[in-house]
């Protein structure tokens, strides 16, 4: 079997594997958890960086579902390298069309396509400060990753807080469990009137992860004042 032939093989599973679970995730949070997106009105209208705290290992997909179905928004999930050498992630990363990130160095190719992303009218660009999920629920340290990103982007970088998605898929789980949750947007954060001045890089993240952490109604352990 030749490289053309596998290429279609894999695009033809990704799209099914991939809109199967697509209505799979939908259905779950809009009629099973009786999900909630609160303040969609915060977004801007351009491109932007939306930050997530870590829950589940499904996060993004519930978050990539519900903006592309009932708002019409498509965004660009920013996922580590590991998550890729798994043939089922692969295939959902590729139907997604997530940023494959390598955590271990620069990744010019990377950046360069986050960058092309946010030059869009309507680029979304989707990251999770954390770097991995949470395995208790509670906040993890952030790191500068977004910032430096947010320092070559200049778009304003928006806090998104889940809420209930720790519960509906702990680590101990494969089967999501039916519990109450919700995706709540957070007021946009401009680099004009915070990046723009003397704080650096950790700083900065600290900001973000605080902000995370009020939509989540918690305290960020690692706040740096």
């Amino acid at each position: 079997m030749n490289k053309t032939m596998i290429a279609k093989i894999n695009w033809i599973l990704s799209n099914l594997v991939g809109k199967t679970l697509e209505l799979t995730v939908w259905t779950y949070f809009t009629f099973i958890c009786k999900g909630k997106v609160n303040h969609i009105e915060k977004l801007p209208n351009g491109p932007c960086i939306l930050a997530f705290n870590h829950e589940s290992y499904m996060d993004w997909m519930f978050v990539y579902d519900i903006f592309k179905r009932n708002y019409k928004k498509k965004i660009y999930f920013v996922a580590k390298k590991k998550l890729f050498t798994s043939y089922f992630f692969n295939l959902l990363m590729q139907y997604g069309n997530a940023i494959c990130l390598n955590q271990e160095k620069v990744d010019k190719s990377s950046i360069k396509e986050i960058l092309r992303v946010l030059k869009k009218d309507s680029g979304i660009i989707g990251i999770f400060p954390e770097g991995t999920r949470s395995r208790t629920g509670k906040l993890l340290k952030g790191y500068p990753g977004i910032v430096k990103l947010w320092k070559l982007s200049k778009v304003p970088i928006v806090p998104v807080g889940l809420n209930g998605f720790y519960e509906v898929l702990p680590p101990s789980c494969i089967i999501p469990r039916r519990f109450s949750c919700s995706i709540d947007i957070g007021t946009p954060l401009y680099y004009e009137q915070i990046v723009k001045g003397s704080h650096n890089d950790d700083f900065l993240v600290s900001n973000i992860m605080q902000e995370i952490a009020k939509l989540t109604n918690q305290e960020y352990e690692f706040c740096i004042d």
